[in-house]
This record gives structure tokens, sequence and C-alpha cells, in this order.
């Protein structure tokens, strides 16, 4: 005996316009929260890259004092020792000295991210510290 003898009003899958129904719906989900994911993604991996820069630029009065050298803007260009300690595409530009007992003397400097000015800051001696609010 069959089971839709014994149960003659039992479906047994979905419609067509069900299905169509269901993709449809998903598809218009999709259109509007994928565009607005991309764009969430970009500017919060430029929100970690800022901290790290602010925490790299936060640590070269501890390299200027491992090192036991002098940090200025001059030490961030090709020919400079420190040409490769930034995240690529992030440029320092500004007057900041670090000198090699790890003060700062002050100044300001200029973040700028894919040529594009991004933040300009004061820098209050003897530590120079950036703060995240970038």
């Amino acid at each position: 005996m069959k089971t839709s003898d014994i149960f003659p009003n039992v479906c047994k899958g979905f419609t067509l316009p069900e299905l169509i129904v269901v993709l449809v719906i998903i598809g218009l989900a999709s259109a509007l929260v994928f565009p607005n994911l991309f764009r969430f993604y970009d500017s919060y991996s430029r929100w970690l890259e800022t901290r790290e820069v602010t925490e790299l630029f936060n640590q070269l009065g501890k390299v200027a004092r491992k090192q036991g050298r002098k940090i200025d803007e001059k030490s961030f260009l090709e020919d400079g020792f420190l040409n490769d300690y930034f995240p690529s595409f992030w440029v320092v530009k500004g007057k900041f000295l670090f000198l090699e007992n790890g003060s700062c003397v002050g100044g300001e400097v200029s973040l700028i991210y894919k040529d594009i000015f991004f933040t300009q800051k004061s820098l209050q001696g003897p530590f120079c510290f950036l703060t995240e609010d970038l």
C-alpha cells in the first residue's frame, strides 16, 4: 500500500511559484546589502590601517632610542632607514624630530593615504603621541 493512498492531501515539495518568490526575496535582500557591505569593509579596513599607522608613529621614540638615531621626515623617504616602516600607500610628512634618547621636540605631522591627504596633527614634546581620533 502506498503512503499517498493513506494520506492523499500530503504535499511532496514546493511549487514553482513558491520557489520563484523566495529567490526574488533573496535577490532583493542581497542587492540591498552587498553594496553597503563592501563599503563597510573598505571603511573598516582603512580604520584598522589608521590605528596601525598611529601606533607605529607613537612607537618612533622607542625606535629612535633603540637604534640610537634621529628620526625625521627624511627617515621615511626611499633612501631613508625607515622607508618601509609604515604600511604600503601611507606616507608621513611634516616637521618633527625624534632624538636619539627617544624624546621628541614637537612639530606637526601629516598622514597621506594613497596620495590623498588624510590628516594633519600638531605634536607636543617630549613624546609626540598621535591620538586615535584621526
